[in-house]
């Protein structure tokens, strides 16, 4: 099987211009953890409401705001969530994806797999794991959970393109979490809650850098300091 290390945030190879990256686990759950293959229809839908002060924070969309619409053409059916991000992931996501996203189809397990695979051994490529959270309303609930139960039934992972270079989100919904190889490297990955699988060839922002910082008589002095969000001018 492929190792995609143990990373949350998994970057391109050595050499394509990125960096390595430490992990942590991931945020307090609630409600608590549960076994989704058992009953999943008489499951709640899978909502997660992260420490985000001490694990992480909710990523903002290209209109500024923290709130995303995803749009399941299939079954005509959309829900609003949030996007989690981990503390430890050195990509800044602020700014990188719009707020309103539409499935453009679906893939099977073996095909996610090997697509995935062949795309990470390129070394061109950046895989971030987020989390959905966040959805709340009754509404909204019941379609997010129409919409993870059909294609769980079906044995499929939603597709959704981002931009016209490739970059594209996968919905990971609770049941296949286990076979999803990339998702093996997610420590005390939650059983009850869809992950998003980021992947892009684009160069992102770094969260923190060591830039070089040059005055009179002293030069190459590291100082690590806070990079502005995706988009912004520092």
């Amino acid at each position: 099987p492929t190792d995609y290390g143990s990373s949350s945030c998994r970057p391109p190879k050595e050499g394509s211009n990125s960096v390595a990256m430490t992990h942590s686990a991931p945020p307090a759950l609630s409600p608590p953890e549960h076994e989704v293959e058992e009953s999943l229809t008489n499951l709640p839908s899978p909502i997660i409401t992260p420490n985000t002060q001490n694990h992480g924070r909710h990523i903002t969309s290209q209109s500024g705001t923290e709130t995303f619409t995803i749009t399941i053409s299939r079954l005509k059916v959309s829900f609003t969530t949030k996007m989690f991000i981990e503390r430890t992931c050195p990509w800044e996501l602020n700014g990188f994806l719009p707020s309103d996203l539409v499935d453009k189809g679906r893939i099977s397990i073996e095909e996610f797999n090997k697509f995935i695979s062949d795309k990470m051994k390129s070394g061109k490529w950046t895989l971030i794991h987020l989390k959905l959270s966040s959805i709340t309303g009754e509404s909204n609930k019941t379609s997010y959970k129409r919409f993870y139960k059909e294609y769980e039934s079906i044995d499929r992972i939603c597709m959704i393109p981002v931009s016209d270079d490739g970059t594209k989100l996968f919905l990971v919904t609770p049941k296949f979490l286990r076979i999803i190889k990339c998702m093996s490297s997610v420590d005390n990955l939650s059983r009850t809650n869809t992950y998003v699988v980021v992947l892009t060839k684009q160069q992102l922002p770094q969260r923190y850098q060591s830039p070089v910082v040059r005055t009179k008589g002293i030069s190459n002095v590291d100082s690590s300091v806070p990079m502005p969000p995706y988009g912004a001018t520092p």
